[in-house]
């Protein structure tokens, strides 16, 4: 149990420290790679971390928008997910 407990923290802390080190793009991939694992919750906070960082490519912001809104679909959370596939419909237009 210590030893899931130890291996725990050692993963949280890789993933706090990615998130510091990281490109726009690499977070949002790392983001799209968690979602698809089926942890939404921590796939949202890699995208929101890389729109934090930001872009100045929009079809990377675009797609960032719409797995945003995707995963808070998917978490049920249905304002946050229409709100950010409203940003998304707003940049391609």
């Amino acid at each position: 149990m210590e030893e899931n407990l130890i291996s725990m923290r050692e993963d949280h802390s890789f993933h706090v420290r990615y998130r510091m080190e990281a490109s726009c793009l690499e977070l949002a991939l790392e983001g799209e790679r968690l979602c698809k694992s089926g942890d939404c919750r921590a796939g949202v906070s890699f995208f929101e971390a890389a729109v934090q960082v930001g872009t100045e490519d929009l079809k990377t912001l675009s797609a960032i928008y719409s797995q945003l809104g995707n995963a808070y679909f998917y978490l049920h959370d249905y304002a946050k997910a229409l709100e950010y596939h409203h940003h998304d419909l707003t940049l391609a237009r």
